[in-house]
């Protein structure tokens, strides 16, 4: 029990010194609030680039082939057009990372269950843009042909039926996705960084001779700035955790419990690092 006070104590007085610097809270939220930032842009470029549509047929079928283009989730149609020149000069002034062209003759060979020659024209300057426009087309026209199958049975061209099963609830973003490395290096951050600054401190406020003849023991003195730098990252991983689960884009999956555990366990890990 004697050794117990001790301990804490120099928590109480981290904890509270802690509170009042701005500097030591700043020092450890801006470098994950920064990598948020730069994982925000990265979100809005990687999985939705702009593409040119050509549309010179004006059946039935190839409008309901734009519907699905338009409202695919993998790229974004920012242009429709008629003028195959119009589609190319966007895509050599990279305003557009890819030219579809949906022939004149679309509805003709749908109609006569032919072949549909739809073409791409990418810029593939970036190899994780053109595999993704690589993959995104075929999968709308895969689509369009699900649904045709699913409308007009055998009369469709190409018999497709997708049966789909998620095994989550709903699609989770390229940005919901990287919010858990994002809080891995807060954790890291904060747990190295508070409980450096707390031993550091010490010295450079000469109070570590106080602590080094007091009457108690250096195993209290290590126990109370591991303790403190461990309260101090699980304030500010509480903090976080509530906020994500309260916008809906941070809520755990699973068992709380076990969450609950590697994250106290990870703290008391980055707590002795630091």
């Amino acid at each position: 029990m004697n050794s117990l006070f001790p301990i804490l104590a120099i928590v109480r007085k981290d904890i509270s010194v802690w509170l009042r610097q701005p500097t030591s809270i700043a020092a450890t939220v801006l470098p994950a609030i920064a990598f948020m930032v730069i994982l925000y842009f990265g979100a809005q470029a990687v999985g939705r680039n702009p593409v040119a549509l050509v549309v010179q047929d004006s059946g039935p079928h190839a409008q309901e082939l734009i519907n699905i283009l338009s409202d695919s989730g993998a790229f974004k149609v920012a242009m429709i057009t008629i003028a195959p020149q119009k589609a190319e000069d966007a895509l050599k002034q990279v305003k557009v990372a890819a030219v579809i062209t949906i022939p004149s003759n679309f509805d003709a060979a749908y109609n006569a269950k032919k072949p549909d020659p739809v073409t791409i024209h990418i810029n593939n300057l970036n190899l994780d843009f053109t595999n993704d426009l690589r993959r995104s087309l075929p999968a709308a026209i895969t689509m369009f042909y699900a649904g045709q199958s699913a409308i007009n049975g055998n009369n469709s061209p190409i018999q497709i039926r997708v049966k789909e099963t998620d095994l989550r609830s709903q699609d989770i973003d390229l940005l919901r996705f990287e919010l858990v490395p994002n809080l891995v290096l807060l954790l890291t951050t904060a747990g190295i960084v508070n409980a450096g600054l707390a031993t550091a401190r010490e010295w450079e406020d000469s109070t570590i001779k106080e602590l080094l003849l007091a009457p108690i023991s250096k195993a209290a003195i290590i126990a109370g700035k591991l303790l403190s730098g461990w309260i101090t990252t699980l304030l500010i991983a509480a903090v976080v955790l509530v906020v994500g689960a309260a916008s809906g884009y941070l809520r755990p999956a699973g068992t709380i419990y076990w969450i609950s555990t590697l994250v106290i366990v990870l703290l008391i890990a980055l707590a002795s690092a630091g």
